[in-house]
Order: C-alpha cells, then structure tokens, then sequence
C-alpha cells in the first residue's frame, strides 16, 4: 500500500503500514478520526437490553429513596434542635422504613 493509498482509504492494508509510513500518519489519523489515539467505541453495558433497563430502573428508585432518606435525616435533626420530640420520632420511624425498603428493593410510591 502507498501513502496516497492511505489517504484516498483512510485504512492501511497492515500492521506494517504503521511503521512504515510512522509520522507521516499522525496528521491524517488525526483528520480522519479527529484524534491521532483511539478512545472506544463499546457501550458500557454489553449484556440483554431488559437487564440494562431494570438495572437503570433500579438505580433510579435506589437514588429516590435516598434522596427521601436524606431529607427525612435532616428534619429529624431540625426537629432534635427545636426540642420537638414528637416530630423527631415521626422522622425516625420514617427514617427506618426507607431504610427497610432500601434494603427490600421496593419500588418508590
């Protein structure tokens, strides 16, 4: 293969074409791909697309549940401060049960 082979193509024919041609490539590999090093092109998940969703799913409703465990986190520690038992053990046993349904997997209603 010629150089003007490589640049009509963009492909060289071998592995020899690399060390042939060595710095004469960086330009055009840099033209054609818009990088002279290659970055990846696999998609993060390879395996059954119904997985990937429920997968997605799932963390969506993990990252729900946390978020309301956080807030009830902070009332409860709000209520602590103004002396407001009642409403400190409200949060509390809200607290425990996001927890519970963190553990559980349970969906978010």
């Amino acid at each position: 293969m010629t150089y003007k082979e490589f640049v009509q193509d963009g492909r060289f024919g071998c592995a020899d074409c690399y060390n042939t041609f060595g710095l004469l490539i960086n330009n055009s590999i840099k033209k054609i791909q818009g990088n002279n090093s290659h970055t990846g092109k696999k998609p993060r998940f390879l395996g059954d697309k119904k997985i990937h969703a429920d997968m997605v799913a799932d963390a969506k409703k993990r990252q729900s549940l946390q978020e309301q465990l956080e807030i009830c986190q902070a009332k409860q520690k709000e209520a602590v401060l103004e002396e407001d038992y009642e409403k400190a053990a409200y949060y509390r046993d809200e607290i425990k049960k996001i927890k519970e349904r963190i553990q559980a997997g349970d969906e978010v209603v």
